[in-house]
């Protein structure tokens, strides 16, 4: 049977299953919201995943590198980062 759990952050399918010796388990998988709304930025869209689906230490690792402009440590980065204000309080909208 598969049961949607929404008090877990993220929610989780939950499926019920048995042994062969018949005690019972649970197998439980994530599932990611994945925003769908337009962004300027791949680090707009990136704060968004992962506040949504409670990622925070990857949202303090992104916070602690725009506050203290480390913007070579982030991979794939490849603009300058022109709102930095504005991407720190999305992600403070999340803490």
């Amino acid at each position: 049977m598969r049961i949607i759990d929404k008090e877990t952050k993220p929610h989780c399918t939950l499926i019920e299953k048995k042994f062969e010796w018949g005690e019972p388990y649970t197998i439980m998988t994530p599932i990611f919201l994945i925003p769908t709304s337009e962004y300027t930025s791949l680090l707009e869209f990136s704060i968004d995943i992962y506040g949504e689906n409670n990622f925070k230490q990857q949202l303090i690792f992104l916070y602690n590198k725009l506050r203290n402009y480390e913007d070579d440590c982030l991979e794939n980065l490849d603009k300058s980062i022109k709102n930095r204000e504005g991407l720190i309080n999305r992600i403070n909208t999340y803490n």
